[in-house]
């Protein structure tokens, strides 16, 4: 199967000041010829064969990603795993983390809001792109234990069924947040996933606002498609923050400094021996730190982590996994939407696009290391093993 460009996949271009509120379209130069269906040429088996890097020529690590080529048959920590030390698959070993994923004290001033995202649909899955850089606004971004520079988010993607597995577990979907490094992680990435459970009788409301978006997008490529309209939205313009203001004003040094004074901040743990319950509550007024769109649609600040690999073409092994246990329950309704908006990616000439399997699916196989020194190490860091930062009410 040759896949064509999916016509309303939008990258924000911050290039300059004339070009920052637009949406781009799906560059040619993205396509990658592989789909998730085990039963086509260019499906899981045979990525080995894919050539490129698709849309990762846009981001930092391109050179890296370049460099290692493609990984999918040669890799010795493949990723998706199966999270379940019942198996004998994998192994699991203690929690090597000292605290949570840390976001930063939110700043509306100059954060990037969720109206600076862009929702597409591609033919591999469902996306939400941020900003290609700080310049325009400041990313959410996260500082990880044992990581002495933030990463910051460079999009969300949905795969339905779920790609990791967690005690023989394959939930409904996953919600993937794709971070890079910067400073001395460059290079390197962090993917935080949240598993996806659909058997809620009420729906998510953040999930439901996300899903309005798609909803967006596949109705402005339907107009365009019927000779309406055009590929490009436009943010508004009182929507968009004035960095440049904002820092003439003394209010804002740089984003680096910014960052700095956080992890030194945030690596001291509190000086109260307060330790909240799994849920945050108990040491009032202090408390776990509000956070950010999309951190806020975590269920639990505990994982599984392991070294692995991006879970599609050109599957480089640059990723560190951390797969939140706690899922986010939406309801049926909510689920099927999502499955259905997965399959109207269109092409260039308007026909239905696709990769996804016979089933609607786009999910990687789980993965078996072929490293006997790797072996699928992986470990689990739960309430015994660190509990929630806890801040004054003026820095939660």
């Amino acid at each position: 199967m040759t896949l064509c460009s999916s016509a309303l996949v939008a990258v924000l271009l911050l290039g300059n000041a004339a070009n920052a509120q637009d949406w781009g379209d799906w560059y040619d130069s993205y396509k990658m010829d592989y789909t998730y269906d085990t039963t086509d040429g260019n499906g899981p088996a045979n990525w080995g064969g894919v050539d490129g890097i698709g849309e990762w020529v846009d981001f930092d690590v391109t050179g890296r990603i370049a460099a290692l080529g493609n990984q999918c048959d040669v890799g010795t920590r493949p990723s998706s795993i199966l999270l379940d030390p019942g198996t004998g698959l994998n192994q699991q070993f203690y929690c090597q983390d000292l605290h949570e994923p840390l976001p930063r004290q939110i700043n509306p001033d100059v954060d990037c809001s969720r109206w600076e995202v862009t929702f597409a649909i591609t033919p591999y899955a469902l996306k939400a792109y941020f900003p290609l850089s700080d310049g325009y606004c400041l990313r959410p971004s996260l500082i990880f234990s044992g990581r002495m520079d933030p990463y910051v988010l460079l999009w969300m993607e949905i795969h339905t069924r779920s790609e990791h597995a967690i005690a023989g577990k394959r939930y409904d979907a996953e919600i993937q947040m794709i971070h890079a490094g910067t400073g001395r992680e460059a290079g390197q990435l962090m993917t935080i996933t949240l598993m996806v459970d659909a058997s809620a009788v009420d729906d998510d409301l953040e999930l439901e606002w996300m899903l309005q978006q798609w909803r967006e997008t596949a109705q402005t490529e339907r107009e365009y498609c019927n000779g309406g309209g055009d590929r490009k939205r436009r943010l508004r313009s009182s929507q968009q923050p004035d960095l440049s203001q904002y820092m003439r004003n003394g209010n804002f040094s740089s984003y680096k400094e910014t960052t700095s004074r956080n992890l030194a901040r945030n690596l001291q743990f509190t000086t109260s021996s307060c330790r909240t319950d799994r849920f945050g509550r108990g040491c009032e007024p202090l408390g776990p730190r509000r956070r950010m769109f999309p951190y806020n649609l975590w269920q639990s600040i505990w994982y599984y982590g392991y070294s692995g690999s991006l879970s599609a073409p050109p599957c480089s092994e640059i990723v560190q996994w951390r797969v939140l246990d706690e899922p986010l329950h939406i309801s049926p309704r909510q689920y099927k939407e999502l499955t259905f908006l997965l399959s109207q990616s269109l092409d260039d000439n308007c026909q239905l696009d696709t990769a996804t399997d016979n089933n609607g699916e786009n999910r990687r196989p789980i993965q078996e290391s072929v490293n006997s020194a790797f072996q699928g190490v992986y470990y689990h860091c739960t309430p015994s093993n660190f509990g929630h930062f806890v801040y004054a009410p003026e820095d939660q």
